[in-house]
């Protein structure tokens, strides 16, 4: 089966390339012009040079695949970049939902975003059925009016899910929750960086940055498993870097 991932160089995309290279696939990339390539460094797959937002340069990458993977996007959570957000993660997304119905492509997966959910709690999971969060940042709201104009369209949506206590950032393990300065903290000992140059700020007002609950089960019944240990998958990402 032959495959077009959008999004290749982020950190989802970059994974998914790793996993179809596993299972014996060359994939195809598409990379926006003077896009950063280091993490597909060394890697077998095939590069297409395109856009989201350009028909024509997603027609030539998109013909004669079976399946999309969805991954791009852009991410800012301030008011200035709204039109970029809408433009890329919008837009964009109308535009790869168009060129894969023109080619014939079989399945798209659009990856989204846990920041469309409103949070429930350890007991009571955020869901995909629950209503949207009270507060919300304009790329939450590209990336639930993308959902919307999925729609049916694909045959399977991927949210991406973070869990964690009150006031806690969990990077995917349910059995090992780290707060997002704990994360920053292991960043620096990685790096060999001092981790007093940490500063630990309140966030925007109006800027939620709190998730409690929110199920993995969909995720799981696709075949997730957390099965790589933080310190492991920091690791491999710096030496990606350097």
């Amino acid at each position: 089966m032959r495959t077009l991932l959008t999004g290749a160089t982020g950190l989802i995309g970059a994974n998914l390339v790793r996993a179809l290279l596993r299972e014996g696939e060359r994939p195809r990339v598409l990379l926006t012009p003077g896009s950063d390539g280091r993490s597909l460094a060394g890697l077998d797959v095939e590069r297409v040079s395109g856009d989201v937002r350009d028909a024509h340069s997603l027609a030539k990458a998109i013909s004669g695949v079976h399946r999309v993977f969805h991954a791009a996007g852009h991410v800012r959570f301030d008011d200035a970049g709204r039109l970029l957000l809408w433009n890329v993660n919008v837009e964009g997304t109308r535009q790869v939902l168009q060129a894969a119905r023109s080619a014939g492509v079989r399945k798209l997966v659009h990856v989204s975003s846990s920041v469309t959910l409103a949070p429930g709690t350890l007991d009571r999971p955020g869901t995909e059925d629950g209503p949207p969060p009270e507060r919300s940042t304009p790329y939450a709201e590209s990336k639930r009016e993308s959902e919307e104009v999925v729609g049916d369209a694909a045959v399977a949506v991927a949210k991406l899910v973070d869990r964690g206590e009150h006031g806690d950032w969990d990077i995917g393990r349910e059995d090992d929750r780290r707060t997002l300065l704990e994360v920053a903290q292991l960043a620096c000992e990685l790096a060999g960086a001092d981790p007093s140059s940490i500063e630990v700020v309140e966030p925007p007002e109006g800027l939620a940055l709190v998730f409690e609950g929110l199920d993995t089960d969909r995720l799981r019944s696709i075949g997730w498993r957390p099965d790589v240990r933080l310190e492991d998958g920091m690791a491999r990402t710096l030496e990606l870097l350097r």
